[in-house]
C-alpha cells in the first residue's frame, strides 16, 4: 500500500504509465518548483476544451459535458471528469481519483490527495 492507504494495483493504466515514466516520479513540492495551485474556476478554465498530455503515454481531451476522450498507452479511453472543492476528479472504469492541480505556464502537475504521486504533462 502507498502512504494514502490505496493499493497501487487500483491505479489506471494511464496513471501507472505516467508514474513509471516520470523522472523523478516522486518530486518535491510543486510550489517550490514555481507552480501555482489552481482554484475550481481556474481548473475549469485550464482544462475544458483542451488536451492534457505527456506527448508519449497519454493524451486526454476534457470536453464540456464532463467526458474525457483520448488515448492511453495506444488504447482509446472514455473517462469522466468533475471538479470538487478545488480538485480535478477523474473517473475511469475502476475508480475515481481527485487531484490538486498545479500549473507553471503550460506545464501541469496533478497531485493525488497530498501524496507523492504526481502526474505530469502539458495543456494544449
Amino acid at each position: 500500500m502507498n502512504r494514502t492507504g490505496r493499493r497501487w494495483g487500483r491505479l489506471s493504466v494511464q496513471q501507472l504509465a505516467v508514474l513509471a515514466s516520470s523522472t523523478p516520479a516522486f518530486a518535491g513540492s510543486p510550489r517550490a518548483e514555481g507552480f501555482t495551485k489552481l482554484s475550481a474556476a481556474q481548473i475549469r478554465q485550464a482544462f475544458v476544451g483542451k488536451t492534457f498530455s505527456d506527448d508519449t503515454h497519454f493524451s486526454d481531451r476534457y470536453k464540456t459535458d464532463g467526458t474525457i476522450v483520448g488515448t492511453s498507452m495506444g488504447k482509446k479511453i472514455n473517462n469522466r471528469w468533475k471538479i470538487v472543492k478545488d480538485t480535478l476528479c477523474i473517473t475511469d472504469k475502476r475508480d475515481e481519483l481527485c487531484y490538486a492541480v498545479w500549473v507553471k505556464g503550460r506545464e501541469v502537475k496533478l497531485v493525488y490527495e497530498n501524496s507523492d504521486l504526481i502526474l505530469e504533462g502539458t495543456i494544449k
